[in-house]
Order: structure tokens, then sequence, then C-alpha cells
């Protein structure tokens, strides 16, 4: 995508990270850091949230927001942690009753970044990868409805293709 945007020079760029519930967050690291060097300095980069964006999902719109700086427009509802959150680590089974248990071993902060004073809890590749992002609250809070399913809209794309087709963010 980052070729065809180099070659094609695009003008805005909408980034969905609705349902986005994370993954390897290495994996979009790149695109995340790149992307809005490819828009022009006039170009909106959106960021589509939902209360399901998660892990790998906060940190690309954190990375988006810290290097689109402000030209990025947040639309659509809170993420679904909290800016500062623990993940990373794996599964382990107990002895007795066999129950499966989750645990984390590394810390994010995508508001503030890790600093070394944190350097026993931050999961280690934060180091190269986080930003002090800020707050990833939307700017224009939208919240899709049933009726709106029902009807097939999708209200947080049509508050962005108003913005870009009148030249403001409204909501």
């Amino acid at each position: 995508m980052l070729v065809e945007a180099a070659e094609k020079p695009v003008r805005n760029a909408i980034v969905d990270l609705r349902f986005n519930i994370g993954g390897n967050y290495r994996l979009s690291a790149v695109f995340a850091r790149r992307l809005p060097d490819l828009l022009p300095s006039t170009g909106q980069l959106f960021i589509l949230t939902t209360a399901n964006t998660f892990s790998a999902g906060i940190s690309t719109a954190a990375w988006l927001k810290y290097y689109g700086g402000p030209r990025v427009t947040i639309v659509g509802e809170n993420i679904g942690d909290r800016m500062q959150f623990w993940a990373e680590g794996g599964v382990a089974t107990l002895p007795n009753s066999k129950l499966a248990i989750q645990y984390t071993t590394g810390f994010h902060d995508w508001e503030n970044g890790c600093s070394l004073s944190q350097i026993k809890t931050c999961f280690l590749l934060n180091y190269l990868y986080d930003v002090p992002a800020g707050s990833l609250e939307p700017n224009i809070v939208a919240q899709p409805t049933f009726t709106d399913y029902l009807a097939g809209q999708d209200r947080v794309m049509a508050i962005v293709l108003e913005a870009l087709a009148t030249g403001r963010p409204s909501g």
C-alpha cells in the first residue's frame, strides 16, 4: 500500500482500526510511521476507532497520531483499553485444576512513552517502537447505532466523507 501511495500520490488517508483487536504490532509499525509522510502538507489523516480497538490497534493509532501530528482527526468511539496497559506474555495451565490462565509480562505506555525508569516493566521492544502520542480520545465522537446497522449505514465513515467533501471536520 505504501509503494502504491508513493507512486500514485494520495491527498488524504483513512485508517480504519475499528474492531482491530490486536496482534503483532511490529507488522504495522513501518506503515504507521511512513503513511503520514506520503500525504501532502495539506492532507488529512483520519483514524477510525471503536471500543473494540485494542493492543496493536492502539499502538497503530498512537503511531499514526504521533507521526501525523495536527493533520490527524480521530473519529468514532474511545479505544477499548487504557493508554497504559499490560500485554504480551502467554498461557499457563494450573497443575491441579488444569485451568488455563493468561499472564502478561510487558507494559505499554502509548500516552507518554516508556522511560528508562520503567526498564523492568515496559515491553522491551517499546524502547525501539513506542511514542508519546498523548490521548487517543476521538476528536469527533460517533457511536453507530443498531438502526444504522440495520439500514446498512456507516455513520463514522459518513462523517469522514462529509469532512473531506467540505474541507472541515464535523461532528
